[in-house]
């Protein structure tokens, strides 16, 4: 039986806490690896789910997942915004206090 999973669509500021997330991903694969964070690859960081699936019309469509939260939103090279859902609807206080987990497990 497949489970139905609400979806909401997720406030502004965590779309830029996410883009934060995502740049400093990049730093910490710099780092390590001293090559470039395409943004489509697995960043391997354990605990977090990243994965980048292209479409027909050449738009994105990203997931992250960490901790019970599921995150997608599609970029297109047509646009310059996108909307991001997410599974949970919380507080902004919910949403920091899992972003600041989010950038603990990312590192340094």
């Amino acid at each position: 039986m497949i489970k139905e999973q609400a979806t909401y669509e997720a406030p502004k500021y965590v779309v830029a806490l996410v883009a934060h997330a995502q740049a400093k991903i990049a730093r910490v694969h710099w780092s390590a690896f001293r090559t470039i964070w395409d943004g489509s690859a697995d960043p391997a960081i354990e605990k977090i789910g990243w994965s980048v699936q292209t479409l027909p019309d050449a738009s994105k469509r990203t997931h992250l997942s960490f901790e019970s939260v599921e995150l997608q939103w599609t970029t297109s090279p047509k646009a310059a915004n996108y909307d991001m859902n997410a599974n949970v609807s919380w507080s902004p206080a919910e949403w920091v206090s899992w972003f600041d987990r989010l950038m603990l497990v990312i590192g340094n």
